[in-house]
């Protein structure tokens, strides 16, 4: 058995590489390229962050490790992941397409990184070690790769309210806590270079590939699953068929360094979670459609 398993491994691993390569549609403008590359010649590390709609999410972020690992000659990008995906507490379904996934995530780049959120503490009885399940992430930062999360935390913004069709989504959700500031830091510190930038990606798709129950609302107590259309997709992805599949769009906004924080924030924009976050997240609005904007629908100063 273990021999079959040898041997099919490679053949399984070439699919899900055509999965992740074939449902991610990877979109930038010139200017936001030329910005990027000047950025990175210079020694920067990137953090990349992006809005969550759906488990998904986490093979566009490894199609955006791909791009920028062929594109900027970045060894690829540590990804911060729930430890309850990969250890299967949320779901048999979701860690069979997580354990299909990670190898041909791995060779576009994309190091996995899972970390506990206190959700999980309370939820699954997940033991939180915050300085040892980071310290993986320290190693490869060291060793140049870039820095990926998810600060909304939660799929919640790619569900729908019960009754509702699966395009009315809750939306971006607002994001709590000093993670995406606290993070930064650490990347900032453990790079090489010490010039870390943030790299703002919008995720739209997700959430139509892979959906909790219909009518679950408020948490995450319904297991995740493929939709129908979702399960059809990954079949053709992985078949290389160039049509009637769904797609993920990945885009990658401009990037802002902390020189542009401060100009933007002033001098204190670290001491200002709430604000920063806001200010962060609304970057990635003019790539969503408006349905997407969730919590920052009702903002009216974004330019």
């Amino acid at each position: 058995m273990e021999r079959q398993i040898r041997v099919l491994k490679p053949m399984l691993n070439f699919f899900a590489g055509r999965v992740i390569d074939n449902l991610v549609v990877v979109q930038l403008t010139g200017a936001v390229d030329a910005r990027i590359n000047e950025l990175i010649t210079q020694g920067g590390t990137p953090v990349v962050y992006a809005n969550h709609q759906g488990h998904p999410d986490g093979i566009a972020l490894a199609q955006v490790s791909s791009y920028l690992q062929g594109r900027y000659n970045l060894p690829g990008l540590a990804a911060i992941l729930a430890s309850s995906m990969s250890s299967g507490q949320q779901g048999a379904q979701l860690k069979a397409v997580y354990d299909l996934l990670v190898e041909a995530g791995r060779k576009r780049g994309l190091e996995p990184i899972p970390f506990t959120r206190r959700k999980d503490e309370e939820r699954y009885g997940m033991d939180r070690q915050t300085a040892r399940e980071l310290r993986p992430l320290g190693e490869k930062i060291r060793e140049g790769y870039g820095l990926a999360l998810l600060p909304e935390g939660s799929i919640q913004g790619g569900r729908h309210p019960e009754g509702m069709g699966i395009e009315d989504i809750y939306g971006m959700q607002k994001v709590n806590g000093g993670g995406l500031i606290t993070f930064f830091e650490l990347a900032n510190r453990w790079s090489q270079a010490g010039k870390t930038f943030f790299l703002p990606v919008a995720l739209e798709g997700s959430f139509r590939i892979m959906q909790s129950l219909e009518g679950e609302v408020a948490g995450e107590t319904g297991e995740p699953k493929l939709t129908r259309r979702g399960k059809w997709s990954l079949f053709l992805a992985a078949l290389g068929i160039p049509f009637g599949r769904l797609k993920i769009k990945a885009t990658l906004l401009t990037p802002f360094t902390e020189k542009e924080i401060r100009g933007d924030l002033g001098d204190d924009w670290r001491r200002d979670d709430e604000g920063f976050n806001a200010y962060a997240m609304r970057k990635l609005l003019s790539a969503l459609p408006h349905a997407a904007w969730g919590d920052y629908r009702l903002i009216d100063d974004v330019t």
